[in-house]
Protein backbone atom coordinates (compact mmCIF):
# COMPACT_ATOMS: atom_id res chain seq x y z
CA UNK A 1 0.00 0.00 0.00
CA UNK A 2 1.23 3.42 -1.36
CA UNK A 3 -0.20 6.66 0.68
CA UNK A 4 -0.14 9.55 -1.50
CA UNK A 5 0.33 12.89 -0.03
CA UNK A 6 1.18 15.13 -2.63
CA UNK A 7 -2.66 15.43 -5.27
CA UNK A 8 0.44 17.04 -7.64
CA UNK A 9 0.92 13.56 -8.58
CA UNK A 10 -1.32 12.41 -11.61
CA UNK A 11 -2.53 9.32 -12.61
CA UNK A 12 -0.07 8.03 -15.35
CA UNK A 13 2.74 8.99 -12.71
CA UNK A 14 1.28 7.16 -10.05
CA UNK A 15 1.00 3.73 -12.50
CA UNK A 16 4.76 4.53 -13.43
CA UNK A 17 5.47 3.34 -10.43
CA UNK A 18 6.46 -0.75 -10.45
CA UNK A 19 3.71 -2.71 -8.23
CA UNK A 20 0.85 -0.35 -8.41
CA UNK A 21 -2.26 -1.50 -9.89
CA UNK A 22 -5.17 0.64 -8.43
CA UNK A 23 -6.47 2.51 -6.60
CA UNK A 24 -8.28 2.21 -3.18
CA UNK A 25 -12.26 3.07 -3.41
CA UNK A 26 -15.34 3.16 -1.25
CA UNK A 27 -18.60 3.89 -2.53
CA UNK A 28 -17.46 4.26 -6.27
CA UNK A 29 -15.14 7.25 -5.24
CA UNK A 30 -11.01 7.03 -4.32
CA UNK A 31 -10.51 6.70 -0.49
CA UNK A 32 -8.98 9.71 1.34
CA UNK A 33 -6.62 8.71 4.82
CA UNK A 34 -6.41 10.70 7.49
CA UNK A 35 -3.59 11.26 9.04
CA UNK A 36 -4.68 9.88 12.46
CA UNK A 37 -5.84 6.70 10.41
CA UNK A 38 -1.90 6.83 8.87
CA UNK A 39 -0.05 6.81 11.93
CA UNK A 40 -2.72 4.09 13.61
CA UNK A 41 -1.45 1.91 10.24
CA UNK A 42 2.48 3.05 11.09
CA UNK A 43 2.11 1.87 15.13
CA UNK A 44 0.56 -1.58 13.40
CA UNK A 45 3.21 -1.67 11.09
CA UNK A 46 5.76 -1.30 13.88
CA UNK A 47 3.86 -4.53 15.86
CA UNK A 48 3.09 -2.50 18.37
CA UNK A 49 -0.08 -3.72 19.68
CA UNK A 50 -0.82 -7.31 20.89
CA UNK A 51 -4.33 -8.89 22.17
CA UNK A 52 -4.75 -11.86 25.19
CA UNK A 53 -5.13 -14.79 23.17
CA UNK A 54 -8.24 -16.04 25.06
CA UNK A 55 -10.81 -17.99 23.11
CA UNK A 56 -10.31 -16.34 19.59
CA UNK A 57 -11.01 -18.82 16.94
CA UNK A 58 -10.95 -18.83 13.31
CA UNK A 59 -14.65 -17.42 12.49
CA UNK A 60 -15.18 -15.33 15.42
CA UNK A 61 -15.97 -11.64 14.85
CA UNK A 62 -13.49 -9.25 17.02
CA UNK A 63 -13.01 -5.80 17.23
CA UNK A 64 -9.26 -5.19 16.19
CA UNK A 65 -7.32 -3.44 18.38
CA UNK A 66 -6.93 0.36 17.76
CA UNK A 67 -8.41 0.46 14.49
CA UNK A 68 -11.55 -0.06 16.46
CA UNK A 69 -13.33 -2.16 13.34
CA UNK A 70 -15.07 -5.36 13.20
CA UNK A 71 -13.45 -8.16 11.56
CA UNK A 72 -13.61 -12.18 10.88
CA UNK A 73 -10.68 -13.96 12.23
CA UNK A 74 -9.43 -15.19 8.86
CA UNK A 75 -5.99 -17.12 9.99
CA UNK A 76 -4.35 -17.95 13.13
CA UNK A 77 -0.78 -19.02 12.94
CA UNK A 78 1.33 -19.17 16.30
CA UNK A 79 1.32 -16.03 17.86
CA UNK A 80 -0.47 -13.94 14.87
CA UNK A 81 -3.77 -13.30 13.92
CA UNK A 82 -5.45 -12.12 10.59
CA UNK A 83 -8.45 -10.49 10.30
CA UNK A 84 -10.82 -9.58 7.49
CA UNK A 85 -12.17 -6.16 8.49
CA UNK A 86 -15.93 -6.14 7.89
CA UNK A 87 -17.53 -4.44 4.51
CA UNK A 88 -13.65 -3.54 3.48
CA UNK A 89 -12.03 -6.69 2.27
CA UNK A 90 -8.80 -5.88 3.46
CA UNK A 91 -6.79 -7.70 6.08
CA UNK A 92 -4.69 -6.54 8.81
CA UNK A 93 -2.63 -8.82 11.05
CA UNK A 94 -1.65 -8.40 14.65
CA UNK A 95 -0.03 -9.94 17.60
CA UNK A 96 -1.58 -12.46 19.87
CA UNK A 97 -0.08 -12.48 23.57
Amino acid sequence: MILVKDSSYNDAQLFSFNGIVGFMSHKGKRAKVSQKEVDVLASFLDGKYTVKKSSIEIGDYIEVPVLKKQGRVEKIKGTSCWVQLANTGLSVSFSLG
